[in-house]
């Protein structure tokens, strides 16, 4: 059974990296499939990469949900249908959203094993992109592993090759902002971060763009900007709520009721708390769901209102001490 997730926001950007040349690799198989004259042979592989994107979709669908299982089955499929026609960059694609799954999962050996094969697939393939993916993967596993330095070295090897693919290089940006933003290098991590958001936004990729500006929003938080970081945090809740992007939303709720609690808007921040609350519920995300509930009794003490802070004390020890 593949491990929960161990980053709060870390699901938010594996859907929109597995879709990155998804839509390319369909749009060719398309074209193909359109075309008459093509030999019976080409046909079963059009099918076959047909069958993958679809997988691939369904895999990201789930991952959406916060459904790790589900989402690996079916990236697994996809990588299947993907090797049995030889389509090398569809294997390394495959590989590289596996990775990111465990990664999602907590599970950084495995992650870094499935990476290195999306790597070297990318490069039999000679795809700049798949390679710069492969190598912010890998950047993010040794940055997860407590490895800030070597994760920035990978990032500055992927930035080049993800020079003709825009969705790839905002990926390698994000990624890097976070590492520099860590280390207190606060001025070109929003660089990166804003320079991501950029290409996001021009691109419609929201679950993408919604971490981007969480990221922003925990920047201008850390730097005492606190209007800014809920500017940022209610946009972040705007586009995960264009992508129906479950644990995202419930983050972003989190985020605001936390800049709200610190500007003295309590009833306000009791409120995202609770919204916070219904969706880590009706994700059964049992931290999440606990962290809303501590959140709601001390503000509801705050707020003199006694009977709430006992009901969502009750409910909160009802959840016991189990793990997620």
């Amino acid at each position: 059974m593949i491990g929960k997730p161990g980053a709060r926001r870390a699901a938010a950007r594996v859907a929109t990296r597995a879709r990155a040349l998804g839509p390319a690799l369909l749009a060719v198989a398309l074209a193909l499939a359109s075309c008459s004259s093509a030999p019976k042979t080409n046909t079963i592989v059009v099918e076959a990469k047909n069958r993958a994107a679809e997988y691939a979709e369904l895999g990201n669908s789930f991952l959406a949900r916060g459904r790790l299982e589900e989402a690996l089955s079916f990236h697994e499929q996809a990588l299947r249908e993907n090797r049995s026609v030889d389509n090398v960059e569809g294997i390394a694609a495959s590989l590289n959203s596996i990775g990111r799954i465990y990664i999602a999962a907590g599970m950084l050996e495995r992650a870094e094993t499935e990476l290195r094969d999306a790597l070297e697939y990318g490069r039999i393939a000679g795809s700049d992109a798949q390679r710069a993916l492969s190598l912010a993967n890998l950047g993010e596993v040794r940055w997860l592993s407590g490895g800030a330095d070597a994760a920035l070295e990978l990032f500055e090897e992927a930035l080049p090759l993800s020079a003709r693919d825009d969705a790839v290089r905002a990926i390698v940006l994000h990624d890097r902002a976070v590492v520099l933003r860590a280390l207190g290098r606060k001025a070109e991590a929003r660089v990166d971060f804003m320079a991501a958001q950029g290409i996001n936004q021009k691109l419609s990729r929201w679950t993408e763009l919604a971490a981007n500006w969480y990221a922003l929003a925990g920047l201008s938080r850390s730097e005492g900007l606190l209007e800014d970081a809920l500017a940022w945090a209610e946009k972040a809740l705007e586009a995960d709520k264009r992508a129906e992007h479950s644990p995202g939303i419930a983050a972003d709720l989190e985020a605001s009721g936390t800049i709200l609690r610190e500007l003295g808007r309590k009833e306000e921040a009791y409120d995202r708390f609770r919204r916070a609350f219904d969706v880590w519920l009706a994700a059964e995300n049992r931290d999440g769901t606990r962290r809303a509930l501590d959140a709601l009794a001390s503000l509801a003490d705050e707020l003199g209102q006694a009977s709430e802070a006992a009901k969502w004390r009750s409910l909160l020890a009802s959840l016991g001490d189990d793990a997620d």
